[in-house]
Protein backbone atom coordinates (compact mmCIF):
# COMPACT_ATOMS: atom_id res chain seq x y z
CA UNK A 1 0.00 0.00 0.00
CA UNK A 2 1.77 3.25 -1.04
CA UNK A 3 -0.15 5.38 2.12
CA UNK A 4 -3.01 4.03 4.17
CA UNK A 5 -6.13 5.95 3.56
CA UNK A 6 -9.31 6.53 5.33
CA UNK A 7 -12.23 4.94 3.75
CA UNK A 8 -15.03 2.80 4.48
CA UNK A 9 -13.38 -0.39 5.59
CA UNK A 10 -9.98 1.22 6.90
CA UNK A 11 -10.07 3.74 9.68
CA UNK A 12 -7.14 5.77 10.15
CA UNK A 13 -5.02 7.63 13.19
CA UNK A 14 -2.12 10.32 12.24
CA UNK A 15 0.44 9.77 15.34
CA UNK A 16 1.98 12.57 14.00
CA UNK A 17 3.15 15.44 16.43
CA UNK A 18 5.62 15.85 19.73
CA UNK A 19 7.10 12.53 20.63
CA UNK A 20 9.60 11.88 23.69
CA UNK A 21 13.45 11.27 22.51
CA UNK A 22 16.09 10.63 24.09
CA UNK A 23 19.50 9.76 22.47
CA UNK A 24 21.66 6.44 23.01
CA UNK A 25 24.87 6.98 22.70
CA UNK A 26 25.74 3.52 24.57
CA UNK A 27 22.90 1.40 23.05
CA UNK A 28 21.62 0.41 26.64
CA UNK A 29 17.85 1.80 26.00
CA UNK A 30 16.80 -2.18 25.39
CA UNK A 31 18.60 -3.82 28.13
CA UNK A 32 16.69 -0.53 30.52
CA UNK A 33 13.25 -1.15 29.04
CA UNK A 34 13.30 2.44 27.56
CA UNK A 35 10.36 1.07 25.45
CA UNK A 36 8.30 1.49 28.27
CA UNK A 37 9.02 5.11 28.54
CA UNK A 38 12.21 7.74 28.89
CA UNK A 39 13.64 8.72 31.89
CA UNK A 40 15.38 11.85 30.46
CA UNK A 41 13.22 12.56 27.02
CA UNK A 42 13.02 15.83 25.63
CA UNK A 43 10.02 16.98 23.09
CA UNK A 44 10.52 15.83 19.53
CA UNK A 45 8.50 16.14 16.00
CA UNK A 46 7.67 13.48 14.21
CA UNK A 47 8.13 13.37 11.10
CA UNK A 48 11.81 15.41 11.33
CA UNK A 49 15.27 14.50 11.39
CA UNK A 50 16.49 14.78 15.27
CA UNK A 51 20.08 16.63 12.95
CA UNK A 52 17.98 19.31 12.49
CA UNK A 53 16.17 20.20 15.28
CA UNK A 54 18.59 20.54 18.11
CA UNK A 55 22.42 22.20 18.15
CA UNK A 56 23.55 19.11 20.08
CA UNK A 57 22.37 16.49 17.77
CA UNK A 58 23.52 17.92 14.61
CA UNK A 59 26.28 15.69 14.25
CA UNK A 60 24.96 12.35 16.42
CA UNK A 61 25.15 9.37 14.04
CA UNK A 62 24.37 6.44 16.74
CA UNK A 63 21.14 5.26 18.30
CA UNK A 64 17.93 7.24 19.75
CA UNK A 65 14.32 6.51 21.17
CA UNK A 66 10.87 7.85 20.17
CA UNK A 67 8.38 7.11 22.43
CA UNK A 68 4.64 7.80 22.59
CA UNK A 69 1.41 6.95 24.03
CA UNK A 70 -2.10 6.71 22.10
CA UNK A 71 -5.74 5.32 22.71
CA UNK A 72 -6.86 3.07 20.00
CA UNK A 73 -10.82 4.44 19.33
CA UNK A 74 -13.07 1.40 20.91
CA UNK A 75 -14.77 1.08 17.72
CA UNK A 76 -11.61 -0.45 16.31
CA UNK A 77 -11.87 -3.37 18.87
CA UNK A 78 -12.07 -6.59 16.53
CA UNK A 79 -10.11 -5.28 14.00
CA UNK A 80 -7.34 -5.99 12.67
CA UNK A 81 -4.74 -2.64 13.55
CA UNK A 82 -1.60 -1.88 11.61
CA UNK A 83 0.95 0.41 12.74
CA UNK A 84 2.72 1.92 10.15
CA UNK A 85 6.12 3.75 9.97
CA UNK A 86 6.77 5.99 6.64
CA UNK A 87 10.44 5.96 6.92
CA UNK A 88 12.88 5.66 9.98
CA UNK A 89 16.41 6.54 8.95
CA UNK A 90 18.53 3.95 9.16
CA UNK A 91 17.35 0.77 11.02
CA UNK A 92 14.66 0.68 13.51
CA UNK A 93 12.73 -1.51 16.50
CA UNK A 94 9.69 -1.17 17.26
CA UNK A 95 8.05 -1.95 20.46
CA UNK A 96 3.98 -1.38 21.64
CA UNK A 97 3.15 -1.77 25.39
CA UNK A 98 6.74 -3.04 25.58
CA UNK A 99 6.35 -6.50 23.33
CA UNK A 100 8.39 -6.07 20.43
CA UNK A 101 6.51 -6.26 17.12
CA UNK A 102 9.26 -5.88 14.70
CA UNK A 103 12.55 -4.51 12.89
CA UNK A 104 13.40 -2.53 9.89
CA UNK A 105 16.09 -1.65 7.75
CA UNK A 106 16.82 0.80 4.81
CA UNK A 107 15.88 4.58 5.91
CA UNK A 108 13.28 5.66 3.05
CA UNK A 109 10.92 3.23 2.64
CA UNK A 110 7.46 2.51 4.60
CA UNK A 111 7.14 -0.53 6.86
CA UNK A 112 4.47 -1.71 9.10
CA UNK A 113 2.89 -4.31 11.80
CA UNK A 114 0.22 -6.06 12.83
CA UNK A 115 -0.49 -5.04 16.05
CA UNK A 116 -3.61 -5.97 17.03
CA UNK A 117 -2.64 -8.38 19.95
CA UNK A 118 -0.41 -6.12 21.54
CA UNK A 119 -3.50 -2.95 22.11
CA UNK A 120 -4.94 -2.33 24.76
CA UNK A 121 -8.78 -0.87 25.08
CA UNK A 122 -9.00 0.47 28.52
CA UNK A 123 -5.37 2.44 28.54
CA UNK A 124 -3.02 4.43 26.67
CA UNK A 125 -0.54 2.38 23.89
CA UNK A 126 2.75 3.05 24.45
CA UNK A 127 4.78 3.06 21.40
CA UNK A 128 8.38 3.26 21.23
CA UNK A 129 10.94 3.09 17.86
CA UNK A 130 14.34 2.70 18.64
CA UNK A 131 16.19 4.16 15.20
CA UNK A 132 19.58 3.94 14.34
CA UNK A 133 22.52 5.31 11.81
CA UNK A 134 25.21 4.07 12.42
CA UNK A 135 27.66 3.76 8.98
CA UNK A 136 28.52 0.33 8.10
CA UNK A 137 29.88 -1.17 4.90
CA UNK A 138 27.32 -3.24 4.10
CA UNK A 139 24.94 -0.57 4.12
CA UNK A 140 23.31 2.54 1.88
CA UNK A 141 24.80 4.98 2.21
CA UNK A 142 28.34 2.30 2.94
CA UNK A 143 29.78 4.35 5.63
CA UNK A 144 33.05 3.87 7.61
CA UNK A 145 35.15 4.19 4.42
CA UNK A 146 38.87 6.26 3.54
CA UNK A 147 38.71 9.35 2.44
CA UNK A 148 35.66 11.39 1.52
CA UNK A 149 35.16 14.61 3.00
CA UNK A 150 36.15 13.56 6.54
CA UNK A 151 39.13 15.17 6.00
CA UNK A 152 38.42 18.89 5.09
CA UNK A 153 34.88 18.92 7.66
CA UNK A 154 34.88 19.18 11.22
CA UNK A 155 32.02 16.33 12.45
CA UNK A 156 31.33 14.87 8.82
CA UNK A 157 31.73 11.34 9.37
CA UNK A 158 34.40 9.09 6.75
CA UNK A 159 32.43 8.22 4.58
CA UNK A 160 32.93 8.59 -0.07
CA UNK A 161 29.67 10.52 -0.43
CA UNK A 162 28.88 14.19 -0.70
CA UNK A 163 25.47 14.25 2.13
CA UNK A 164 25.01 13.84 5.57
CA UNK A 165 23.24 10.54 6.69
CA UNK A 166 20.20 12.16 8.27
CA UNK A 167 18.60 10.06 10.90
CA UNK A 168 14.76 10.11 12.84
CA UNK A 169 11.31 9.07 11.78
CA UNK A 170 11.32 11.20 8.57
CA UNK A 171 7.21 10.48 7.50
CA UNK A 172 4.24 10.14 9.31
CA UNK A 173 3.49 7.54 11.48
CA UNK A 174 -0.03 5.97 11.64
CA UNK A 175 -2.26 3.16 13.36
CA UNK A 176 -5.08 1.93 11.15
CA UNK A 177 -7.46 -0.87 11.25
CA UNK A 178 -9.19 -2.93 8.97
CA UNK A 179 -11.60 -5.50 8.75
CA UNK A 180 -10.01 -9.09 10.28
CA UNK A 181 -8.32 -11.50 7.46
Amino acid sequence: MLYPQQNDTRNLLDLSGIWDFQIDPDDAGESQGWFNGLAAARPMAVPSSWNDLYDDLRDYMGAAWYVTESYAPTSWRGQRIVLRIGSANYAAKVWVNGAPVGEHEGGHLPFEFDVTRHMRWDAPNVIAIRVENHLQPNRVPAGNAQGGLAMFMRNFPATTYDFFPYCGLHRAVYLYSTPPI
